[in-house]
C-alpha cells in the first residue's frame, strides 16, 4: 500500500474520534541541534512509521534522526563546507521506507538504500538547480522541478527519464496560461488519490495542474500564489499554498474548480508573513512557517485559532513535515535547531 493511501486510512480513523476531541495545543517532544557547519536545514521528511526523520542540510549533508530523543542514527551523506550545496528535497519511497531520494541545488539526485547506507542510483540534471521532487501515488514515478522550469518524470526503479514537460521559450513560442512555468518552480505535489495528476508552483504567481497522461500543457491554472519553497499540499481536493508575501499568504483553493476557498489568517504582526513552507496536518489544521515571523504556526482553518508556535531561533523556517494527522511534526530552517512536536 502506498504511503498516501495508508496515511489516508489512518487519518480517516482519527478524524472520526477528532470530531469529539479536537486538537487543542502543540507540544514539543525534542530538539535536534544543527551545527554551524551544516549551514541550516533545507529539507526534512518523516518515514511512514514516524520512527525516522531525514534531514537535508545547506552544506549537502543528509542525516537521519530518532524523532523521540533527537539522537542521530545515521550520517547518510557527508556535506562540504566549501563545495556543498543545499539538499532541497527528501522523499522516502512510498512502498519501501528503506529507500530515500535526495536532490539538491547542485542538480544531483541520489537514491540511497538505508540498510547498507549505499547510493544505488544517481544522476545529474545539467545546468539545473533542483528545488523540489515528489513520488506519484504508487511510487513507480518521481518528478523533479527547479531553476530551469522543466518538469522531469523518472522511473523510480531504473532512474530512466520517462518524460520532460518543457518550459516555454517566449522568444520563439506563443506562450499561453496553460504553458509551462515562466519562472523558477519551487514546489511539486502529486495528488494523494490519483496516480497521474499533480500540481506545480513557483515564482510566476500561478499553480498549474497537470495530467502526465496528456500533452499540450497544464489542464488547469490558478493564478495568485507566489511560492518560494515547499509550500504546496493537497488534501480532500483542497490545495494549500503558502506565499512569500506580507499579507494573505496562507490560502486554500478548490482543486477542480480553481476557486479560492479561504485565506487563513497567519499571525505575523509588523514583520509580515512571508511563508516558505506549508502543509496539511488534517482537514482542519495546517502547519506553515517562513521568514516574516521566523516561526511556524499550527492553525485551525475553520476558525483561525493558533494551536501552537515553533520558534525558529530568530532565523527563517524553511522546511516542515507532519504525519499521523499532526500527531507528529517537525520544523527546521536556518536556526540552531530542528523542533519535533505533536498536536494533541
Amino acid at each position: 500500500m502506498a504511503r498516501r493511501r495508508l496515511e489516508a486510512a489512518l487519518d480517516a480513523g482519527r478524524e472520526i474520534s477528532k470530531e469529539q476531541d479536537p486538537f487543542s495545543k502543540l507540544t514539543v517532544l525534542s530538539h535536534i541541534p544543527v551545527q554551524r557547519e551544516l549551514a541550516g536545514a533545507y529539507s526534512l521528511q518523516f518515514s511512514l512509521t514516524g520512527n525516522q526523520l531525514a534531514v537535508g542540510f545547506g552544506n549537502g549533508a543528509v542525516q537521519l534522526y530518532n524523532p523521540e530523543n533527537g539522537e542521530m542514527n545515521l550520517a547518510l551523506k557527508k556535506g562540504s563546507s566549501r563545495r556543498g550545496l543545499a539538499v532541497m528535497s527528501l522523499c522516502y519511497h512510498p512502498l519501501d521506507n528503506g529507500i530515500i531520494l535526495e536532490a539538491g541545488a547542485d542538480g544531483n539526485i541520489g537514491c540511497w538504500q538505508l540498510e547498507t547506507s549505499m547510493c544505488t542510483h544517481s544522476l545529474q540534471e545539467d545546468q539545473n538547480e533542483i528545488n523540489a521532487m515528489d513520488f506519484n501515488l504508487d511510487g513507480t514515478v518521481f518528478a523533479t522541478v527547479g531553476k530551469d522550469r522543466h518538469i522531469r518524470m523518472y522511473d523510480s526503479k531504473t532512474f530512466e527519464l520517462l518524460q520532460t514537460l518543457e518550459a516555454p521559450n517566449p522568444l520563439i513560442e506563443d506562450v499561453q496560461p496553460t504553458s509551462g512555468h515562466s519562472r523558477r518552480i519551487y514546489a511539486i505535489k502529486f495528488h494523494p488519490t490519483d496516480n497521474y495528476m499533480f500540481i506545480t508552483a513557483g515564482w510566476d504567481n500561478s499553480l498549474k495542474i497537470w495530467d502526465r497522461r496528456t500533452k499540450g500543457g497544464a489542464k488547469r491554472v490558478i493564478g495568485g500564489p507566489h511560492v518560494c519553497g515547499p509550500a504546496l499540499d493537497i488534501k480532500d481536493n483542497k490545495v494549500l499554498t503558502g506565499s512569500w508575501v506580507a499579507k494573505g499568504s496562507l490560502q486554500l483553493w478548490h482543486f477542480q474548480e480553481r476557486s479560492l476557498l479561504q485565506t487563513i489568517p497567519f499571525p505575523a504582526g509588523k514583520g509580515g508573513e512571508f511563508l516558505y513552507c506549508a502543509q496539511f496536518c488534517d482537514h482542519d489544521v495546517v502547519l506553515a512557517g517562513g521568514s516574516g515571523t521566523n516561526s511556524a504556526q499550527a492553525i485551525q482553518t475553520k476558525n483561525g485559532n493558533v494551536l501552537g508556535s515553533v520558534d525558529g531561533g530568530g532565523k527563517a523556517v524553511q522546511t516542515l513535515d507532519a504525519i499521523r494527522g499532526g500527531r507528529l511534526l517537525a520544523v527546521g530552517g536556518l536556526g540552531p535547531q530542528i523542533t519535533v512536536g505533536k498536536l494533541e
